[in-house]
Formats: C-alpha cells, structure tokens, sequence
C-alpha cells in the first residue's frame, strides 16, 4: 500500500474489512504532506506571475506542472486538514 502511495496511487481496493483502516491512514496526507503541497502551489503561482514555468524549491525539488496538478488536487481533497 505504502508503494502505491509512493506511485502516485490515491488509494486501493481491499478484499477484506480489517484492511480498510491500513489503507484510509496510508493514504489520508499528513498535515505535512499537506502544508508541503501547499506551499509547491504558492511557489509556482509566484513563479508563473513572473513569467517561469518551472522552479526548484528551497530543498532543490523540481516544481513543475505535474507536481503542482497534484498538489493541488490534494488541497482540494482536504480542503480543512
């Protein structure tokens, strides 16, 4: 599960019920996950009102589109978290 997660997965089916919990806490992002996707979206707003179409951040990970898509369809899932 925590592999899928890792591909770009945003969950998994389960045969059985005792694996619901697993997955729900593997797949729910952490508040840093989400402060992280938050902050990938900021940047690159910033960035594209200037005119680029791609960034690094402060930690030296690529900021494009692909990943600020993501960012924000997580924001959207979470929108209170």
């Amino acid at each position: 599960t925590e592999r899928l997660k890792g591909m770009g997965f945003g969950g998994r089916s389960a045969i059985h019920p005792a694996q619901v919990a697993i997955i729900n806490e593997i797949f729910t992002p952490t508040s840093e996950e989400l402060t992280e996707a938050r902050r990938y979206v900021s940047a690159y707003d910033s960035a594209v009102a200037k005119g680029h179409g791609v960034i690094v951040d402060e930690s030296g990970r690529i900021v494009d589109e692909a990943l600020v898509r993501r960012s924000r369809r997580l924001i959207a899932e979470y929108p209170t978290a």
